[in-house]
């Protein structure tokens, strides 16, 4: 321990974060803090990301007089998304209307008794998916309305199944999401964007705690959706070893230069879809999201730069609220009734919206949230990121504190720019603002 000044400063001592404790609360059980604990022999294991494309887009379109009914039911988009290769070692880096919250009692007539097929799987209340396939796969050329029906909603099944609501097992859908498809033109009025993305949250923090090895949930946009050049900026994909290790290291190494931090601007949002763009007037609303037993909060409040915005330092939040972590296990219940509070604030979504300061520059380093994120944050995931913040910064302080007519300064700058330089074959290059892709058609007879 050295005194410069009236500061004191331990060169030899490494801390991740967080200086208080008060947000990240749970720090004990996370993957990040077993990955820092670990050092070099933090585990390398990439989550597996489990969903069902592939298999979706081996089967091909479905069946043309299937697809008016899709797109009724408002899954014309997601038909589309073409099978996305996953980077799973970035995956896992990165994780260091109404609302399809109905009773979950509810009759499964939607499929005719006498379409009953002998040896359909069951597994609690979810269907194998892979029965799906052969039972509705093929749409006979005699078939009567009621059996395209049918088969629409068996696609629609095993595209959400395998997408938006994909879970652990990845061959299983839940048939609570059935009785919602008994109209279609009704389906498409639920709010099913919020009821993924409250799972997906589920599966982010299942999947943060230390000893996880799959997550679920959605990792797949519409086609429209994707803006040009960010696809390929950053891949370390083509090292044969230690892949999750540099992207770790990466993300340690980050500078504010390296962040876009509204990837969709008014010029890009503008030109997406419609249907893309359905539902933009509560994107900002701070209020539950709820799938069945799922409840999660939507706290945009706490991310305003994403929407061009100044950011304050932020209330508590709220996601560890009571309803946090109540899911299907343990029988079905009245979800209506239990989460009789969270819906009603969903049905007031709209006095909820968060307000703010636009804004499109450069925080500054003595910014309130500024200080106040970094001792809340966990700043650093691995030492090796950690060690190299470090070494630079104590260079850059014995720099300026030399004096300029000494060898030592002159060594003390050359190690600098050479630390610098060795950086500089590891960083994310900085990335230019996002560019607005060419207006996507809309969706073939979305509105009939």
């Amino acid at each position: 321990m050295v005194r410069i000044g009236d500061v004191q400063h331990n060169y030899r001592r490494m801390e991740p974060g967080p200086i208080e404790a008060t947000v990240l609360s749970r720090q004990k059980r996370h993957r990040s803090t077993s990955v820092w604990s670990a050092g070099s022999g933090a585990d390398s294991t990439a989550l597996t990301v489990r969903r069902r494309e592939a298999a979706l887009r081996r089967m091909g379109l479905p069946d043309d007089r299937i697809i008016p009914l899709v797109q009724a039911a408002g899954f014309g988009g997601l038909f589309r998304v073409p099978f996305i290769k996953l980077d799973w070692h970035l995956v896992t880096a990165l994780v260091a209307g109404k609302v399809a919250a109905r009773d979950s009692y509810v009759s499964y007539e939607t499929w005719r008794d006498d379409h009953y097929t002998p040896g359909w799987k069951r597994d609690g209340g979810r269907v194998s998916m892979k029965w799906l396939d052969e039972a509705f796969g093929v749409l006979p050329l005699d078939a009567d309305p009621i059996a395209v029906e049918q088969h629409a909603r068996a696609y629609i099944l095993r595209l959400i199944g395998g997408t938006i609501f994909a879970d652990k097992s990845s061959s299983l859908v839940h048939l609570m999401f059935l009785p919602l498809l008994e109209d279609f033109n009704t389906a498409r009025e639920y709010s099913w964007g919020s009821a993924a993305l409250a799972c997906l949250y589920r599966e982010l923090c299942r999947a943060s705690i230390v000893d996880k090895l799959q997550v679920g949930g959605v990792y797949v946009m519409p086609p429209e959706v994707f803006i040009p050049g960010y696809a390929t900026g950053f891949q370390v994909t083509d090292l044969p070893t230690h892949v999750l290790r540099e992207y770790r290291y990466t993300f340690d190494r980050q500078t504010d230069d390296q962040v876009v931090w509204q990837p969709y601007p008014p010029c890009v949002i503008n030109a997406l879809p419609l249907y893309c763009r359905s539902g933009s007037d509560i994107w900002l609303t701070s209020s539950p999201l709820i799938c069945f037993a799922i409840i999660e909060m939507h706290q945009p409040n706490r991310v305003l730069r994403q929407f061009g915005m100044r950011q304050p330092i932020p209330s508590p939040s709220r996601s560890l609220d009571a309803p946090h972590g109540i899911d299907l296990r343990g029988g079905a219940n009245d979800w209506a009734q239990t989460h009789g509070a969270s819906i009603a604030m969903w049905d007031n979504r709209r006095d909820h919206i968060v307000q703010g300061e636009a804004y499109d520059g450069v925080m500054h380093h003595d910014d309130a949230y500024k200080e106040w994120y970094q001792r809340h944050t966990r700043q650093f995931i691995g030492r090796l990121g950690c060690s190299f913040e470090k070494m630079e910064k104590n260079l850059e302080q014995i720099y300026h504190l030399l004096g300029e007519d000494s060898e030592a300064y002159v060594l003390a700058g050359d190690t600098l720019a050479l630390l610098k330089e060795q950086q500089s074959y590891f960083r994310i290059a900085p990335l230019p603002p996002p560019e607005a892709a060419a207006p996507a058609p809309l969706e073939p007879d979305l509105d009939g």
